[in-house]
């Protein structure tokens, strides 16, 4: 139980942010769109009682580099990459550990930042 005046903080992927896997694997994109919207979550917290006091996009490194994406990816517990097809997934596995071999950026994805007040 959250005390009145009390603090929520939530980071969560939403819907209309790219991800670093959508160059890899064939389909990916659609699975973004079971993703909640910004709105939808202030929107929830705000029905819920709470009053939006910041809303922040933040960069994430998601790994080193490719290769470092490609072993996470690999044990395909994000749950996007559990919504492909298991076809879909091996294509994109086998693409990423293609990449892994010529990429040494970090793999970079934005963030949503959620600050909420309890009213």
């Amino acid at each position: 139980m959250l005390r009145h005046g009390g603090i929520v903080c939530i980071r969560n992927s939403t819907r209309g942010r790219s991800s670093p896997y959508e160059q890899y694997f064939p389909n990916y994109a659609s699975t973004l769109d079971a993703l909640p919207a910004a709105r939808d979550i202030i929107d929830a917290f705000k029905a819920g009682g709470f009053t939006l006091r910041r809303h922040d996009v933040v960069p994430h490194m998601m790994a080193q580099n490719a290769k470092d994406l490609a072993e996470k990816a690999a044990f395909r517990a994000d749950s996007t990459l559990i919504r492909l097809s298991d076809e879909d997934f091996a294509q994109g596995l086998a693409a990423m550990h293609a990449a892994a071999r010529s990429s040494s950026e970090p793999a970079m994805i934005d963030i949503d930042l959620f600050t909420f007040e309890q009213s």
